[in-house]
């Protein structure tokens, strides 16, 4: 439909030329990608994922109700939030807007970057193809939900800001 191409043409074709043109400055002389190449500022990365850390990671292992090892995802997670946090600063202050961005995550897995992204004033929503325990740990504002996803014109999310997939192989039976 005409919304889905506009937002092809107008958002996403521009933004993976933006992340193309910053990877290809951003590689050591081997070629190979730095990690964290789209951070301009490693030690404010570094302030914020201690910052986070503090703020979920701690809980969140407490209260861990999965049978997966609760330090592997959760501070996974939380580095992942910072990255996208950091990224969407800069992504703000480039544009000159104030308006933070909004997302869907598709393949949400245990909804904690969902968490940290909307407990951060990012309006977003996970999606699932099942449940896992630790989503009712999760305030009301934490929207998640279990569906599977039909990969058409129809699951673009022409309104939402970005796209994630932060488990995206969960997304298929």
């Amino acid at each position: 439909d005409e919304k889905s191409s506009i937002w092809l043409k107008e958002v996403l074709f521009r933004r993976l030329i933006k992340w193309i043109d910053n990877l290809i400055q951003k590689t050591d002389q081997k070629g190979e990608q730095i990690s964290l190449g789209l951070i301009n500022d490693l030690e404010e990365y570094n302030r914020l994922y201690g910052e986070l850390k503090t703020k979920y990671g701690t809980e969140m292992v407490r209260i861990w109700p999965e049978s997966t090892d609760p330090r592997k995802f959760v501070y996974e997670d939380v580095a992942i939030a910072t990255y996208l946090l950091l990224l969407w600063k800069q992504e703000r202050e480039e544009s000159g807007s104030d308006a933070l961005q909004s997302f869907v995550d598709l393949g949400c897995g245990n909804g904690l970057l969902v968490y940290i992204l909307t407990s951060e004033g990012h309006p977003g929503v996970g999606i699932d193809l099942r449940k896992r325990k630790i989503w009712d740990c999760f305030p009301g504002n934490v929207t998640l939900r279990v569906e599977s996803i039909d990969p058409s014109g129809n699951a673009l999310f022409p309104d939402t800001d970005w796209i994630i997939g932060n488990h995206s192989d969960e997304l298929s039976p």
